[in-house]
């Protein structure tokens, strides 16, 4: 067993860090604070807010266009198996990207909310 376990946001600037243990303080889990998504994008140097902290305009359009994306390159996968008319997939995947973008900003916009947590300014220019 490594006893030697170092702080696994330690590479993140200190505003983040002191989000993500704001988060922990409240009783929201590590997974739930920081989504892999998220995770790809700070070790990639790309240092968005925690999703709990980003707007809702902003996560429903990330979402959107990560799942469409996906969803996307997921149907073009299918389309080489079995073609069918394309127009039906694109609106298809135009719909299910909305959809799940709208769905996942609804989601942290209601647990901020229960959970009455504050906003990133706030969190991040407090003292420790």
């Amino acid at each position: 067993m490594n006893t030697n376990v170092q702080n696994p946001w330690a590479a993140l600037p200190a505003s983040h860090q002191k989000a993500l243990q704001y988060l922990q303080q409240r009783g929201v889990s590590e997974a739930d604070a920081a989504p892999a998504i998220f995770r790809l994008l700070w070790k990639a140097g790309v240092m968005v807010r925690p999703p709990h902290f980003v707007p809702a305009y902003r996560l429903a359009i990330g979402h959107a266009l990560y799942f469409g994306i996906f969803w996307s390159s997921l149907m073009q996968i299918i389309h080489l198996v079995s073609p069918t008319i394309r127009a039906p997939g694109i609106i298809a995947t135009v719909f299910a990207g909305v959809f799940f973008g709208v769905s996942m900003a609804l989601i942290y916009a209601l647990r901020k909310r229960r959970l009455q947590l504050a906003d990133w300014q706030t969190v991040t220019t407090a003292s420790a």
